[in-house]
């Protein structure tokens, strides 16, 4: 017990030396910048560039000229505006990214400095900057025309290249955002040129925008019209394995029925395609809304509703075009799908609508529901009688005979056990080509294939928390999956590969990468989604094939010391705790005693 009280006498005088230690550092401190303080630091401005592009960002740099005593923020200037530099305390610089303002003839901005709180403007506070115009970029054409693996060549210009005096990086971008060239604008070069070798493999649409590296921002932007040979149609049907078929209705100018079109199919519960015309979209605003939030396609069918192929290429163009954009700024989203007028179309039409966006669809049924001699029973039969896998079928929104026919056609279609989809769902977007009949097929060496039958008797692994002995890691449980019946595309060197082995698929877990013991077989887990590449992606529905428990640590009988082991391990104890003490306590003066030294020798040259 002596020798105990001894070591709480040493361990507290220590502990209060060590106090008084670090009040004195602090004491010293504050004493030490009071007495070597020589006045407020002078700041400085420097800038990134003299020369800039309007709305450029640029780099302003305040610098003071010793370390500043406090938080200090740092008033800028710039005509009627104004900014903060912000400097920490015991720092000597600040940064700040501005734009640069808006180009007149001949001008400059002007940043500087004032004096300010904890600072003085100093010999070098202000700075000028030129600003030049922002540059003016486009194409020399309106839009350019390819053959897959043919070559294209693309020129660029710079109509006010004349002002530009310092270089103006510009870059060329696919749709994708790949960077296929970098290149520079100046007083003494004007255009540039870039030769591109379309790809095979290519998938509409296509376009081609210079990227303003100035700016950080797209410049401008020119769609390519490319000529595929293996899609001279446009799409009348699908090839697929899938019981499923796609029913559109084309809204030219009137609204009669679509209201009664839409109670329907939420009835049915049925999606399907409104092929909308640009008189309907600014004639009937609301009902398109409507359309888009009851969550059918909005496919496209023209402007004007005229015959695409008596017009000229930029007139096709604009007719696409417009309703693509009227569409996305009614509703917000931008049709996929086009449908030419009168069913009237050619090569070069199709050409030019996939570059604006769309795929050209025309129908592999016709209800010939828009002819008032057509009778009820015989606009049924037309509907119906042919229907397959992959069907097109055509109705209209203010057919005569509407109410008559669309519930006995519905519920025929639900007999014969079709999925009815919207157009969109029902066509394939890669890997297709379009024969002379216009029936849409995967190309060769693709297929469609189930997700059971890609993964086959695969069994997905998750962690189990919680079921292991103590200290290893938790257990894995196997899982039986369940996989969805939506049917994937995929080459046939991927579905080989993939079957023989399954983990290239990518499988994220919604109920977690572990979970809690105890498990029973046949627990419904959770779901998981498989992906492979950018096109194939299923989900799956886990249950457990095991039983997993929950680890219990054994109990053991406690140990109960002697009375003398009792005071032995306490005396050996507080020794060991005394002696770190010492050591612990002795290194933080140290370490004080050191920055103390430090912080005088650096106010002293202050």
């Amino acid at each position: 017990m002596e020798m105990s009280c001894k070591n709480d006498n040493r361990l507290q005088w220590l502990r209060t030396l060590t106090a008084a230690a670090v009040v004195f550092s602090f004491l010293f401190l504050n004493f030490a910048q009071g007495v070597y303080a020589e006045g407020e630091p002078s700041v400085s401005l420097t800038v990134s560039d003299k020369a800039v592009h309007s709305g450029a960002p640029l780099t302003l740099t305040a610098e003071l000229s010793s370390p500043a005593s406090g938080d200090i923020s740092v008033a800028v200037a710039r005509e009627k505006e104004s900014f903060s530099i912000n400097i920490p305390r015991g720092g000597t610089s600040g940064t700040l990214s501005v734009k640069a303002g808006q180009y007149k003839e001949r001008s400059s901005e002007t940043y500087s400095i004032a004096s300010g709180e904890g600072y003085a403007a100093g010999d070098k506070s202000k700075v000028k900057v030129t600003v030049l115009p922002k540059p003016r970029l486009s194409f020399y054409a309106e839009y350019y025309t390819a053959r897959p693996g043919s070559k294209l060549s693309v020129t660029m210009k710079c109509t006010n290249a004349s002002e530009m005096t310092i270089p103006l990086p510009v870059t060329l971008r696919q749709s994708d955002g790949k960077i296929l060239g970098t290149f520079e604008f100046n007083e003494k070069k004007s255009t540039n040129t870039y030769k591109y070798t379309f790809p095979e493999n290519w998938e509409a649409p296509f376009s081609l925008s210079m990227y303003n590296e100035v700016t950080k921002k797209k410049a401008t932007q020119i769609p390519v019209k490319v000529a595929d040979l293996n899609r001279q149609k446009g799409i009348f049907s699908v090839d697929t394995k899938e019981k499923k078929i796609a029913i559109s209705f084309d809204c030219g100018f009137a609204n009669k029925y679509t209201q009664y079109i839409l109670d329907t199919l939420d009835e049915y519960d049925i999606k399907c395609t409104f092929f909308v015309t640009g008189v309907f979209v600014s004639g009937f605003p609301d009902m398109l809304k409507e359309i888009h939030k009851r969550g059918h396609e909005i496919g496209n069918h023209t402007a004007n509703h005229r015959s695409l192929p008596k017009l000229s290429d930029e007139n096709v163009y604009k007719e696409v075009k417009s309703v693509n954009d009227a569409v996305y700024k009614k509703v917000g989203v931008t049709p996929k799908v086009m449908r030419p007028p009168y069913g009237s179309g050619n090569f070069n039409v199709h050409c030019i609508t996939r570059m604006a966006g769309c795929e050209v669809i025309y129908w592999s049924d016709d209800s010939l529901d828009w002819d008032p001699e057509c009778s009820a029973q015989e606009i049924i039969k037309r509907s119906t009688s042919k229907i397959k896998n992959g069907s097109i079928v055509l109705f209209h929104n203010s057919a005569p005979k509407t109410e008559q026919t669309l519930r006995i056609i519905l519920d025929k279609y639900k007999e014969m056990g079709y999925k009815i989809v919207p157009v969109s769902d029902l066509i394939y977007h890669n890997y297709f080509t379009i024969d002379k009949m216009g029936v849409q097929r995967l190309k060769s060496g693709y297929k469609q294939i189930s997700p059971s039958e890609l993964m086959s008797d695969y069994a997905p692994v998750i962690n189990v928390s919680g079921a292991s002995e103590e200290g290893q890691p938790p257990v894995s449980l196997s899982l039986k999956a369940d996989y969805s019946d939506k049917l994937q595309v995929l080459s046939n060197k991927d579905i080989s590969k993939i079957q023989k082995d399954p983990t290239l698929m990518k499988v994220k877990y919604d109920c977690g990468d572990t979970i809690a013991a105890p498990v029973k077989e046949g627990d419904k887990i959770g779901t998981a989604t498989f992906s492979y590449g950018s096109d194939v992606q299923f989900t799956a529905e886990l249950t457990a094939l095991s039983d997993v428990s929950v680890y219990e640590k054994p109990v053991e009988k406690p140990f109960i010391p002697s009375p003398s082991d009792t005071i032995q391990s306490d005396v050996s104890d507080r020794w060991q705790s005394d002696t770190l003490a010492y050591i612990f306590d002795g290194i933080i003066i140290l370490c004080l005693a050191v920055i103390s030294v430090i912080l005088y020798l650096k106010n002293r040259k202050r």
